[in-house]
Order: C-alpha cells, then sequence, then structure tokens
C-alpha cells in the first residue's frame, strides 16, 4: 500500500472513529476529505477531491479489492462506504489510548457509545471461563470478547487477538497507577511483607518495577519465576481487597478491580503453563526409561499405547506429535557417522522398529536364539515326517536350498530379526558402543576374519548335516539300515501300490551370506512384556544375555519328562502345591463371569476358554522347546486379559489368575 492509499484509508476510518460508526455517506466523506485538504494545506488531498473520478475513485477501488473498504453503489455513482472490522479496530484504538494515558478505562458497553453487534461478540466470565479461553485462543472464531466481572463491575471488550498481551499490559499499567499513590503503595507492601518474610530486597525491586519500569514489570508477568507467581497472585488479590467494601467506586478504582482481576487468573494460566511443561518433561523421561523396557523394540503403534504413571496413553494425553518429536530428537545423531540414542530400523514386510543403541546387541542375540530354538524345532517336525514317508525335500538334500530356505523362512516369520541382522549396524555397534564381554565375544563369532557377517545358517547354529543326523535319530530303528528299509519298502510297494512324492521346494531365491539385510521377528512373538524392567540400560542387557544363554541351551529341545516337571514346577508357583486347578478355575469363573442364566454363563467360560486355546496354538511349538516360566505366563494372561474380546469383562483381576490357570492345564495336556 502506498503512502497516498495509506493517507486516504487513515482519514476515512478516523472519520468513522468520530462518528462512531462503519456506515459513511460518501457525499460527507468528500466534505472531509475537503475540510482535511484546506486544514492542513494538503495539496495531494487537494488534488484528490478536484478530481474524484480520475484520481480518488481508483484509490478508493483497490481499497474495496483488498478488502480495507466496501464500496456500496446506486448505479455507477458511490453512495456509501462500509469499514470492515470497524468494531475490532476502535478498540484497539481504544487499548493504544490506555497505554499512552494508564487513566483511560477500558472499553466497554458503558462507555464507547455505540452497539457491537451480538454476532461478533463472544461473552466470556474473568472467574469461570478466562483461563479456558487463554488456553485455547486459537479455536475462539469472534472478533470482539465481552469479559464479566463480579461485584457489579462493568464489562469490558476486547479484541481476541489482544487478549494475552495488550489487555495484560494495560492492566499492569493500571496497577502501575494505582502504585504511584503514596498510601496505596505503603499499603500494599506491607500486606506482601507479612507473605514475603526475608524476601523483602526481592519485594521492593519488584514494586519498584511496577511503580518506575511497567513494561519491564510486564515481562516479569508473562515470565514468571515461583516467587513471580506469589507475587502478583497475592498483589491482585489485596487491590481486590483495598475496594471490597466500597459500594459506589470511581472511574479509577473500577479500571483497577478489573486489571486486579484480569492479573490474578492470568497467573492461574501461567502457572498451568509452567506446571504443563514441568509434566511434559517429565514424561519424556519415563518415556525414555519406557523404550529401555520390554518389549526392548517398538513399533510405532506400541509407541502410541505407551502410558504415563498415571495410566494415560501420551498419544491422547497431549498427540501423536510428543512420540514423533521424541523420536526425532532421539533418533538424530550428535555426532557425525555415531549411531543415535534411538535406532530406527526396517524389517520384512515394511514393519519398522525403534530399538535403544545399547540393547542392540543383546536384543539380537536374543532374537537369534529365540528364532533358532524355534525354526530348529520345527524343521525336525517337518523332516523327521518326510523321512517317515521315505521323501525329501530340496532343502534336506542341498545345504544352498537349505540356506534359501532359512532365509524365506525369517523373512517370513521374524521380521525384528531381519531389521537387527544388519552388516554395518552390528559392526558399527559391536566397535563403538559399551558392550559387556559376554555378548561381544558371541557377537564377534558371527563375523569372518574380513569382518563380514556369516551365512545365517551359521548364526542361528543351524546346519544342514546335524539336523539330518538329530532327524534320523528320532527314526525307528529299521528305517536307518539301508539293507531293511529296502525289505520294508518293498513290502509296502507290494501292498499298497507305489504313492508320488512330492518334493517341496521352499521360498525364494535369495542371495547368502552375508547379503542378507535387516533381520525378522515372528509374529506376535517379541520379548515378552514382563516386569517394568530393569533401573538401567546395563541391567536389560543383563537380563536380555540370560535368556539368550537359556535359549541357545535349550535349542536340543526339553523331553517329554523335562517338560512335564516344568510344568508342574509352573503349577505349583502359580495355582498352589495340592490345589486342585480344575476346582480353581470353577470358583475363578464365578467371579468374573457376569452373567446369571445358567446356558449364557456356562457358553462365555466356553467361549474364553476357546479363546485362549487359540491364542496359545501358535505359541505351543516354542513351549515344548522352552516353557513358559510364571512371569511369561503373567504377562500373556494379562495381554489376553486387556483384548478387545474380553473388554466386557470388569473384573480383571479374577479373570487374569483364571487365564494363567487355563492357560497351565492346556500346555501341561500338550502330546
Amino acid at each position: 500500500m502506498d503512502t497516498r492509499t495509506e493517507k486516504v484509508l487513515r482519514v476515512i476510518r478516523s472519520y468513522g472513529f468520530r462518528k462512531k460508526s462503519p456506515f459513511l455517506l460518501y457525499d460527507n466523506v468528500l466534505s472531509v476529505f475537503e475540510n482535511y485538504a484546506e486544514k492542513r494545506n494538503d495539496l495531494d488531498f487537494k488534488e484528490l477531491v478536484l478530481d474524484e473520478r480520475g484520481k480518488l475513485r481508483p484509490i478508493l477501488k483497490s481499497l474495496h479489492e483488498n478488502g480495507h473498504l466496501k464500496l456500496i453503489f446506486r448505479g455507477d455513482r458511490i453512495d456509501s462506504i462500509e469499514i470492515p472490522d470497524f468494531y475490532k479496530n476502535y478498540l484497539v484504538k481504544r487499548y493504544r489510548d490506555i497505554e499512552n494515558d494508564p487513566s483511560t478505562p477500558f472499553p466497554g458497553p458503558e462507555n464507547i457509545g455505540m452497539d457491537i453487534p451480538e454476532d461478533m461478540i463472544l461473552p466470556i466470565n474473568v472467574k469461570t471461563d478466562l483461563v479456558t479461553i487463554l488456553n485455547s485462543i486459537k479455536e475462539v472464531d469472534k472478533q470482539i470478547l465481552k469479559i464479566n466481572f463480579p461485584e457489579d463491575l462493568e464489562s469490558i471488550y476486547v479484541p481476541s487477538e489482544m487478549l494475552k498481551n495488550t489487555l495484560l499490559h494495560c492492566s499492569v499499567l493500571k496497577v502501575h497507577r494505582y502504585l504511584q499513590d503514596a498510601r496505596n503503595s505503603g499499603f500494599i507492601y506491607n500486606k506482601l511483607l507479612a507473605i514475603m518474610q526475608k524476601q523483602e530486597v526481592l519485594l521492593g525491586e519488584m514494586m519498584n518495577d511496577i511503580v518506575s519500569k511497567p513494561r519491564k514489570a510486564f515481562s516479569s508477568l508473562v515470565n514468571p519465576t515461583a516467587v513471580g507467581f506469589k507475587f502478583w497472585a497475592h498483589l491482585a488479590s489485596f487491590i481486590l481487597q483495598d475496594f471490597k467494601e466500597k459500594t459506589e467506586k470511581l472511574a479509577d478504582e473500577i479500571g483497577y478491580c478489573q486489571a486486579a482481576y484480569l492479573l490474578g487468573f492470568f497467573v492461574v494460566y501461567q502457572k498451568g503453563i509452567v506446571q504443563k511443561v514441568l509434566e511434559k518433561k517429565k514424561d519424556l523421561s519415563n518415556l525414555e526409561l519406557q523404550i529401555k523396557k520390554p518389549p526392548y523394540a517398538y513399533t510405532f503403534n506400541e509407541l502410541y499405547e505407551l502410558k504415563d504413571k498415571n495410566g494415560i496413553r501420551y498419544v491422547k494425553k497431549y498427540s501423536r506429535e510428543f512420540i514423533h518429536n521424541f523420536l526425532k530428537e532421539k533418533s538424530t545423531p550428535r555426532e557425525e557417522n555415531k549411531i543415535p540414542e534411538i535406532v530406527r530400523l526396517k524389517g520384512s514386510g515394511n514393519k519398522e522398529y525403534f530399538i535403544h543403541r545399547d540393547l542392540i546387541l543383546p536384543l539380537f542375540l536374543e532374537k537369534t536364539a529365540e528364532a533358532a530354538n524355534e525354526i530348529k524345532t520345527d524343521i525336525l517336525e517337518s523332516w523327521i515326517s518326510l523321512m517317515r514317508e521315505d521323501k525329501k525335500s530340496k532343502e534336506m538334500r542341498s545345504d544352498e536350498d537349505f540356506l534359501k530356505y532359512l532365509i524365506a523362512k525369517i523373512k517370513e516369520s521374524y521380521p525384528l530379526l531381519v531389521a537387527l541382522t544388519n552388516q554395518n549396524l552390528l559392526y558399527i555397534a559391536k566397535e563403538e558402543l559399551e558392550v559387556d564381554y559376554p555378548v561381544l565375544e558371541q557377537v564377534n563369532s558371527f563375523f569372518t576374519k574380513d569382518n563380514k557377517l556369516k551365512p545365517i545358517n551359521a548364526i542361528l547354529g543351524l546346519y544342514r548335516k546335524e539336523l539330518l543326523r538329530e532327524a534320523k535319530a528320532a527314526l525307528p530303528f529299521w528305517q536307518t539300515i539301508p539293507v531293511i528299509k529296502q525289505i520294508v519298502g518293498f513290502f509296502r510297494k507290494l501292498f499298497k501300490g507305489r504313492e508320488k512324492k512330492v518334493i517341496s521346494g521352499l521360498g525364494e531365491e535369495y542371495q547368502s551370506g552375508s547379503s542378507v539385510r535387516g533381520g525378522t521377528g515372528r509374529k506376535a512373538r517379541d520379548i515378552t512384556r514382563g516386569k517394568s524392567g530393569s533401573a538401567g540400560v546395563r541391567d536389560t542387557r543383563k537380563n536380555i544375555q540370560e535368556k539368550y544363554e537359556s535359549r541357545r541351551s535349550a535349542k536340543s529341545g526339553f523331553s517329554r519328562v523335562q517338560y512335564m516337571n516344568a510344568m508342574k514346577a509352573l503349577k505349583e508357583e502359580i495355582v498352589g502345591k495340592n490345589v486342585d486347578m480344575n476346582r480353581r478355575l470353577k470358583e475363578l469363573a464365578e467371579k468374573w463371569n457376569p452373567l446369571f442364566d445358567p446356558v449364557a454363563k456356562k457358553n462365555l467360560v466356553e467361549d474364553v476358554n476357546a479363546l485362549i486355546r487359540d491364542f496359545l496354538r501358535s505359541l505351543k511349538r516354542g513351549f515344548r522347546v522352552m516353557p513358559p516360566n510364571a512371569e511369561r505366563l503373567w504377562n500373556l494372561a494379562a495381554q489376553l486379559t486387556e483384548s478387545k474380546s474380553l473388554a466386557k469383562i470388569k473384573k480383571k483381576n479374577y479373570l487374569k489368575e483364571y487365564i494363567a490357570i487355563y492357560m497351565i492345564k492346556y500346555l501341561s495336556d500338550l502330546k
């Protein structure tokens, strides 16, 4: 906007403010221009008036097009001019007047001499609404707020955009004017002195700032300390106390009380902000601790489910940005070529995981041992079954096909292990990070002399020939001797006919060796969500290492006797030594089952039992290799208790115990 156009707009607005109306007749506006030009001897304005059509109208039309003015035509002639945002701009001017002269009263219905349209106003109460509005000022869709006060104090108008700064600055200026009276400042000082004992010097400085440096005082209000909160809150209270008994207040006194109310509740708002900042900082610290606890590797959805100490999800308390900003900060390396605190990894199936850097190697070993145990069990069961039928698959015959099978199996079922099996990541982690010696020694064994990652079968400790020997050892004696095997085969073919052999070619063609990148994790089977985790990363690494070692030692699987002994010990620990499981299950079902109808009650119990069996079906193979301990069982029961299928059952503690005991019963019956 050029200087001439700006001057035209300013004169029209000034005329509107004098008339206290947004609607101006065009002829009257031209007269104002003529008077303005004559009084100021402004040749530029005289030229505009003399050539109204050629020079003034183009300026007015440009202001109309830009929304600064609205021209109302009658035919081709301008009839009148409307000033948009007139009421808001008028109030802005009134607050500028207060900043220049604090004795000017706050603008309100009693003193502005005009009626503001109701559809432009949002009425609020200073006591009940002001703090809420300050917290959500961006959501206010009205141009003007009307603040109502108690004790028959006059209401005031304020443009919503001026609520947080200008209105409060004017309030400080009102208090500044109040304290310039020595009697008032003496009264307030003595009152505050009783509250702020041993802080006389600080009190004197703050009082002096309001009296002589009101702008500095306003700055201390916007960014208060703990002492500042106390000072401003009690100052506002004592000003109101000073005029409480006075029924008929002077204009200045009304302004003092209005300012005191505004400042008092602004302090409440500011205190809330500080508390939220401290709480958010605390929640970030807690989140940093939580990500070092089970399940150690988190997906986005798992991070969204994390809760604060009061059980409120962070994303509900703040938003998803809370998690995203945390990850962005922690996953950005502080030094070039260094591993960030939180590592973001991508596994198979485009699954993403976030892992604390100190847990990368222990978790890799944990997942390696876990996958090795389960895959070994699956392979042996499959191969023994094939060999009993005198069949062989491709992976039984060839090391190359066996490696391809392993890679495909891991990519399909172990996305977390895929994410972790990253040569560069593992190498940097073992070279740069603080790692316990047993962990470092084991990880080093997975690398060749030229620092390349060994093939996945070597990492898992699964070799085709060794597995074939174990599978053969599980066959009947006659099937291991070629001559007898041929004789039996002859008679089988004689009586049953020759059966067509089907040789499975599992998986795709994958590059072997160190080209395996980014690793896997089994479906819905991460590290158990046990207790809250250890206090420090070192203890966490130790726990994972202990699990890894126990699983490595269990690779050969449990015998039936060992398995039953483990389940018996688990039953005694969870249920009790001489407690009948069936009786205990009935007792618990009576407590958690909310239904009264006998048939419906029985059906609900059966549905819950079926849900538990379905839940365990995918886990039972792993449990044959490594039966669950009490901690794992309780966590599985808790996970199932909180599922959507059981959401309507309210008595969760009884339900959780029921599920844990039923799991023991079901797993004890596995053949």
